[in-house]
């Protein structure tokens, strides 16, 4: 079984450490939850009740993916886990980990599975060079995979983002570096709505064949899955796990007005 799988459904007494050490890591955002609102709207109102469940299937995810990070890649010293290379190996770890169970989680139906094969973009190591590169590539996989549901130009914060983390840490860091997008949705026609879940991925990996031929390697992954309701309904939640959840989360969630 791959490390992906290897995941372990946290205990109570468990996920207070998991939490504590999470916080003391601070490691980089990998995983964004997309939230809608309207502008008359705001982010502290109750989000909008036909997406509860699938927002409790997001929080139950929550704790399970830091739950799993910890006991797989938490462990040594502090002086160990802090490194960069640890601290990003961790924040990749946690795109796996969505992308998993957004495809593995029994109550979500596969509703659409695109993956592209990996392109090759030509690198020159000078600075504003390869950071339009980066951002390039995610606009445009934003767009393809996001569009018409959420305004792509409302997410260039998330954009910048990516571009200026992969442009400073090229040169430092030797594995794969993995960013997602989380966006709960509805899907079919007023009155038969269904929730649903859309993620995508963007797999970043460095192919450095001398220090003139440089090139990174892009994989993109959109994945979404219907909730089916009757099986969600048979679902047992513990309450302290799901309101731990929700506040990893809510840390994690970029807002944006449609």
């Amino acid at each position: 079984m791959s490390s992906t799988a290897k995941q372990n459904t946290p205990h109570t007494g468990d996920i207070d450490d998991d939490l504590k050490r999470a916080k003391d890591d601070n490691d980089p955002q990998t995983v964004f939850y997309l939230n809608s609102i309207s502008a008359a709207q705001t982010s502290q109102q109750a989000p909008d009740a036909s997406k509860e469940d699938i927002l409790t299937t997001v929080y139950s995810w929550a704790t399970k993916i830091e739950h799993t990070v910890q006991r797989n890649l938490g462990k040594g010293s502090d002086a160990e886990r802090h490194t960069l290379q640890a601290s990003w190996d961790r924040a990749a770890y946690r795109v796996k980990l969505i992308d998993y169970l957004t495809r593995t989680t029994p109550w979500l139906m596969e509703a659409c599975d695109n993956p592209e094969a990996p392109s090759d973009e030509k690198l020159t190591g000078e600075y504003h060079h390869d950071k339009l590169v980066y951002q390039q590539a995610t606009h445009g996989f934003f767009r393809a995979s996001l569009a018409p549901d959420i305004p792509v130009d409302k997410l260039r914060t998330i954009e910048r983002y990516i571009a200026e983390t992969m442009v400073l840490g090229q040169d430092k860091l030797a594995k794969d570096l993995r960013f997602a997008l989380a966006f709960p949705l509805l899907t079919g026609t007023a009155p038969v709505l269904t929730s649903a879940i859309r993620v995508i991925t963007l797999t970043f990996t460095p192919k450095v064949d001398n220090q003139s031929n440089k090139t990174v390697a892009i994989t993109k992954t959109l994945y979404e899955a219907n909730l089916n309701k009757k099986l969600f309904d048979k679902q047992e939640f513990d309450q302290k796990l799901l309101d731990a959840g929700k506040k990893l989360v809510q840390d994690a969630t970029f807002d944006f007005v449609r």
